[in-house]
């Protein structure tokens, strides 16, 4: 029986390390997942501010073009179109902040 004991003894060891060597897998694997599920949601995020970021200039350059609009013709002595112009600049502005504050 003495003999078998350091045979018992060195198989359970080995045992052992197998299965923390297992369990130190599984946990390597997990945050790898948890690093790429990361990594994807911040490329998704920077998408969407990029998105954000153009939709916000397309707004910017529809305004200014209406402004611009609306004072040629006033210049050119049309104030009824004018006043549309600068209405829907302002229409579309202010629909977007109501919106905008409802959603929070």
């Amino acid at each position: 029986m003495s003999n078998e004991s350091p045979e018992l003894a060195n198989q359970l060891s080995q045992m052992i390390q197998k299965e923390v060597d297992r369990e130190n897998e599984k946990d390597n694997k997990i945050f790898e997942l948890l690093n790429n599920q990361q990594l994807m949601a911040k490329q998704e995020f920077q998408e969407e501010m990029k998105i954000t970021r153009y939709g916000q200039w397309f707004g910017f350059g529809v305004v200014v073009l209406l402004l611009i609009s609306s004072i040629v013709l006033t210049i050119l002595g049309n104030p009824t179109a004018s006043s549309i112009a600068i209405g829907a600049t302002l229409v579309g502005i202010v629909g977007k902040f109501v919106r905008t504050n409802e959603k929070n």
